[in-house]
C-alpha cells in the first residue's frame, strides 16, 4: 500500500501518521510512504503554482498501476482524484478550526480556510474516511463528510512513560505549534500574570512573562515532559492532541480544553478539563492546579491509567489491521 503525508511537516499528525505506519507494517502489511515535497525545480514550481496536493496526486498516479491495491492519505492532501480503496485520514476539520478559532481571521484566511474545507469534502467522496475523535467527527459531518470509522490517536507506552526525577525544573508546561488564539497562547499569558511559571515548547518564541524551551525534537519530548508536574493546553481547536496524550502517557497530570478528547476525558477525570477561556475559567485553571498539586501521586496514576484504557497501542494496531483488512476485501 501507499501512505501519503507530508512528511516534511513537524507536528502531531506526523507522529500518529508514523504510528499508523508502523502498525501496518508489524500487521504484515508493506507499506510505501509518500511524501508531498517537490522533487527538483520543475516540481517545485509546479508546487508553488498548485500546491502540495497536486504533487501528492500526480505521484500516486504515477505509482499506482495495480502494484499498490490501498491508498491512506492525510485527509488534507486528498483533492478528490483518487477513489477505489482510498483510506482519509482525517486529523483537523478545518471548519471546526475556523468556527472555534477563526474569530479574529481576516477575510482572506476565513476564504482559504472555506475553500479548504470544500477541498477536503471532494476529496472524501468514494473514499473511506477515519476521524481521529468523536470530537473531530461532528464537525466534518457539517462538512459534508461522511466518517465511516473514528480510531482514536495512539501513543508508545515505552518511550512515553513515567520516570519522574527526584526534582522538577518547573511546575507547569505546554508542548505544541504556535497559535496565539487558537492554542490559547491568551490564556497562559493570563495564568503566568497570575503567577504561573509556565515553560512553552514550541516553534515560535511567546510573548513574556512565558518562558521559552526553543523548539524540542520528539525524541526530547518524553524527557522535557517527565521533568515538570502538570501539562497546560488550552487550545480552542484539537482534533486528538499527541502532546496531551504523551504527557498522560508519562503520568502528568493535565488542563486542557473541552477539545479534542477534552469531552471524554472529563467523564473519567474532571479535575483535568476546562471549559471555556474567560476570567471565570481563568480562576478555574488556577484551582484545578491547586487540587491536582495537592494529590499529585493519585492523579499522576490516573492519567497513566486513563491512556493505557482508551489510547492503547495494541488496540490502535488491531483497529487499524482489521480497518486496512476490510478495504482489502472490497
Amino acid at each position: 500500500m501507499q501512505f501519503a503525508a507530508r512528511a516534511g511537516y513537524i507536528g502531531g499528525d506526523t507522529v500518529a501518521n508514523a504510528l499508523i505506519r508502523e502498525a501496518l507494517t508489524e500487521g504484515g502489511y508493506r507499506v510505501q510512504t509518500l511524501s508531498a515535497e517537490p522533487v527538483g525545480k520543475r516540481d517545485l514550481i509546479r508546487s508553488w503554482i498548485w500546491g502540495e496536493k497536486w504533487h501528492v496526486h500526480r505521484n500516486i498516479a504515477a505509482g499506482l498501476k495495480g502494484r499498490h491495491p490501498i491508498v491512506i492519505i492525510d485527509a488534507q492532501l486528498n483533492i478528490g482524484m483518487l477513489r477505489q480503496r482510498c483510506i482519509n485520514i482525517f486529523h483537523f476539520s478545518f471548519r471546526g478550526y475556523r468556527k472555534l478559532a477563526g474569530v479574529n481571521w481576516s477575510l482572506g484566511d476565513k476564504l482559504s480556510n472555506v475553500i479548504d474545507s470544500l477541498l477536503q469534502a471532494i476529496g472524501s467522496l468514494g473514499a473511506y474516511n477515519v476521524a481521529v475523535s468523536d470530537f473531530q467527527r461532528r464537525f466534518l459531518r457539517t462538512e459534508g463528510v461522511k466518517v465511516h470509522r473514528v480510531v482514536g490517536n495512539s501513543v508508545d507506552l515505552d518511550t512515553f512513560a513515567p520516570r519522574r526525577p527526584s526534582l522538577p525544573t518547573a511546575e507547569f508546561l505546554f508542548v505544541g505549534g504556535y497559535s496565539h488564539y487558537g492554542k490559547g497562547f491568551d490564556v497562559l499569558e493570563r495564568l503566568a500574570q497570575r503567577g504561573l511559571a509556565i515553560d512553552c515548547a514550541s516553534n515560535i518564541r511567546p510573548r513574556a512573562p512565558l518562558r521559552y524551551l526553543g523548539s524540542i525534537p520528539h525524541e526530547g519530548i518524553p524527557g522535557v515532559l517527565s521533568s515538570h508536574l502538570i501539562l497546560l493546553h488550552p487550545s480552542r481547536y484539537e482534533s486528538c492532541s499527541m502532546s496531551v496524550l504523551e504527557a498522560l502517557a508519562c503520568g502528568i497530570p493535565v488542563l486542557i480544553s473541552k477539545v479534542g478528547i477534552g469531552a471524554e476525558l472529563r467523564k473519567e477525570i474532571p479535575e483535568f478539563v476546562v471549559e471555556g477561556f474567560d476570567d471565570r475559567a481563568i480562576d478555574e485553571y488556577l484551582e484545578k492546579a491547586r487540587v491536582i498539586l495537592g494529590d499529585y501521586e493519585r492523579f499522576s496514576r490516573l492519567a497513566r491509567a486513563y491512556v493505557e484504557k482508551r489510547h492503547s497501542y495494541g488496540q490502535f494496531k488491531a483497529n487499524w489491521k482489521d480497518l486496512v483488512d476490510r478495504s482489502a476485501r472490497l
